[in-house]
């Protein structure tokens, strides 16, 4: 936990990097967990979301997440939710992101249940994208991914806004990554 908030305050403080994301649980995560083991996981999320409260104010920095809210339990989306409604600055780019529950094809498969059958006549690339949880945010520029050997992968995050993003395999694990 205390990872996320160090490399998060470093990032903001002493870079020009506006967007941060995080992908903390992927949908295959939250369904290979037991209840009790997603109230622990979701927990440390909450710590971390609360310890970065003031300096997120005071840098003005936004809170976003994405993912799919089935499946996560019902507080964990309510403390998430609240975390964006406090946490949205019109006057700063500066936005973490954390992803909870999230894979690019349920991604889809949510957006495609929106649909019409008549707005498939009218579709086009940038009303797609538009539907899409990311859609307000830049294409990614870079993933790093940790694991080293366990995961020269991307795992299709983010696929939609990873196409040209630089790749980089740290080799540290991420609770030892700097």
């Amino acid at each position: 936990a205390q990872n996320t908030i160090d490399i998060l305050q470093y990032i903001f403080s002493h870079t020009n990097i506006d967007v941060v994301t995080w992908w903390f649980l992927s949908t295959e995560n939250v369904k290979q967990r037991s209840q009790e083991e997603l109230l622990f996981i979701t927990s440390i999320y909450k710590k971390i979301g609360n310890d970065l409260d003031d300096f997120m104010q005071e840098h003005h920095i936004n809170f976003r997440w994405f993912g799919n809210r089935d499946g996560l339990p019902e507080d964990f989306v309510q403390f998430l939710d609240q975390k964006r409604a406090n946490f949205t600055f019109t006057d700063s780019p500066k936005t973490a992101v954390f992803t909870f529950n999230y894979w690019w094809r349920d991604e889809i498969i949510r957006w495609i249940k929106t649909l019409q059958w008549e707005d498939l006549a009218e579709l086009t690339e940038e009303k797609f994208s538009h539907k899409l949880d990311f859609w307000s945010l830049p294409p990614l520029d870079m993933i790093i991914r940790t694991k080293w050997e366990k995961a020269h992968r991307t795992s299709w995050f983010m696929a939609r806004w990873s196409w040209y993003a630089e790749l980089y395999f740290a080799k540290d694990y991420y609770p030892d990554f700097k």
